[in-house]
């Protein structure tokens, strides 16, 4: 009887052995939740470009579209996120003011043909000088590819610029190179989670949440208001996790190891 009993269970035994097994090997070679918290996620998220409009045009690939990758990147700002990505030690030096300008600065003549500001109440102009191969070690870490074209110059806030001679880049106060960015506005992102999935890349999602003359916007464009925010915004005191969790659009980046297991940033994707 309990040989019978034993053989009607071996089918139920075979299959909680089966689940077992699938459950072991998921958990192994399975999706793995990051703490968000954790240095490489943090420094991935910072591949992405900073919140300030002035520095690198903002969050350029928070644009709305479907797909974002680096063709879909303006030039000059995927070189300016690269050099604030830069590991290696600048090169910093200065300069003794030659005269002035047209609006009575201070200036100082560097390099060939480039007239940069003097500091606040000083002689003397800081610049630094990067080589195109240490921008171009940076730009890979960040975009996993080589820089496909060398500019002759391009902004790194809205008075700084990088100007190239020969095979560096010369970078200081110029007072006068600024971004057309239009309307000043308040930027939310809040990370919603983190995992490397099974095939090892890295997807980090979150909410994002542009705020301008009191109108919501799902991403760096003027084109998508999001209505229903606008409206509760004028009866909030302030815009909390709550507040961007609900009415932000939820993005997802994407990263993908590099030939020496380092991750760099292979796209960007709305999900909601």
């Amino acid at each position: 009887m309990k040989k019978k009993q034993l053989k009607n269970l071996l089918p139920f035994l075979l299959l909680v052995a089966i689940i077992l097994v699938v459950v072991i090997i998921f958990f192994l070679i399975g999706d793995k939740k990051l703490d968000i918290e954790d240095k490489e996620v943090a420094e991935l998220y910072s591949y992405l470009g900073e919140v300030d409009i002035y520095r690198c045009g903002g969050l350029q690939v928070y644009n709305g579209k479907e797909t974002t990758t680096l063709n879909d990147l303006d030039n000059s700002l995927a070189l300016c996120n690269a050099y604030y990505n830069i590991n290696d030690k600048i090169d910093t030096k200065k300069a003794q003011s030659t005269g002035k300008d047209s609006s009575k600065n201070k200036v100082c003549k560097v390099g060939d043909n480039l007239t940069f500001i003097t500091q606040e109440n000083s002689d003397n102009c800081v610049y630094k000088t990067i080589t195109k191969e240490t921008l171009n070690k940076a730009y890979d870490l960040v975009y996993g590819n080589n820089i496909d074209k060398y500019i002759d110059k391009f902004a790194i806030s809205n008075s700084e610029a990088c100007y190239l001679e020969g095979e560096t880049y010369i970078c200081g106060n110029t007072g006068t190179y600024t971004y057309s960015i239009g309307t000043d506005a308040t930027v939310y992102r809040l990370m919603n989670k983190a995992i490397k999935t099974y095939n090892e890349r890295i997807i980090i999602s979150d909410y994002y949440l542009r705020i301008a003359d009191n109108v919501c916007y799902g991403s760096s464009e003027n084109d998508n208001e999001i209505k229903e925010c606008s409206d509760e915004l004028k009866n909030i005191e302030k815009v909390d996790a709550k507040f961007i969790t609900k009415y932000g659009k939820l993005y997802k980046h994407t990263f993908e190891k590099n030939s020496d297991n380092s991750y760099f940033w292979k796209k960007t994707e709305t999900t909601k």
